[in-house]
């Protein structure tokens, strides 16, 4: 799910130049209403969790699968749909958290 522009997202406040901090909070919190009309996707992290919320556990969601821009059904990119590249990037991941063939029911992910 693709949780659109968070401008209030804590990835956008911390670690970040004080210029940086200061236009998020000073100029573009206060004018996303306006620049939601340039920017359909802004909006903030409460949103954002609503809906990763309902598509995760809620009812009308329960069947589907695939990419949501937002909580709207969206075509993902050609490069996601490589299945080299899924399989790439699941066993590199399973190497960056240090995973285990015996600490997961995924036994097939390590083959």
């Amino acid at each position: 799910m693709d949780p659109g522009g968070m401008t209030d997202a804590r990835a956008m406040s911390t670690g970040v130049p004080t210029a940086w901090k200061i236009m998020m909070k000073g100029v573009l919190n206060p004018l996303r209403p306006v620049l939601k009309f340039l920017v359909p996707t802004l909006r903030t992290t409460t949103l954002a969790a609503k809906d990763l919320i309902e598509i995760a556990v809620g009812d009308d969601y329960r069947a589907a699968d695939g990419y949501y821009l937002m909580s709207s059904k969206d075509s993902s990119s050609p490069e996601t749909l490589d299945e080299k590249k899924q399989e790439m990037v699941w066993k590199k991941s399973l190497q960056w958290a240090s995973i285990s063939p015996d600490e997961t029911a995924l036994k097939t992910a390590f083959d």
